[in-house]
């Protein structure tokens, strides 16, 4: 209808937000069954960034950055503790992941 009418369809971008709204709903529901996972994860005993990040995206949708995320924002609230120094706001791969 667009070639015919030569007028571009003011709905064609529609399909897109809701596709990327879907998408977004997703990986925030992955990275919050991927916050349980870590938590149940750490509570058998404080492991190294690099050991844990694996098992999460074997098990979840998500990227290490959102595992790195996670950790942050684990640690802001008081969760982990932060034992990845003062001038860094989130784990690198040798950086140990203990709870509180």
């Amino acid at each position: 209808r667009a070639e015919l009418t030569l007028s571009a369809d003011m709905f064609a971008d529609m399909d897109a937000a809701v596709q990327t709204e879907m998408v977004d709903d997703y990986v925030a529901s992955e990275m919050k069954r991927a916050k349980d996972a870590l938590l149940q994860l750490l509570r058998g005993g404080p492991c190294l960034f690099k050991d844990a990040w694996p098992q999460l995206l074997q098990r979840h949708v998500i990227r290490v950055t959102n595992v790195k995320d996670i950790c942050a924002d684990l640690q802001r609230t008081g969760v982990l503790e932060h034992t990845w120094g003062s001038r860094r706001r989130k784990p690198d791969e040798d950086d140990v992941l203990r709870l509180k």
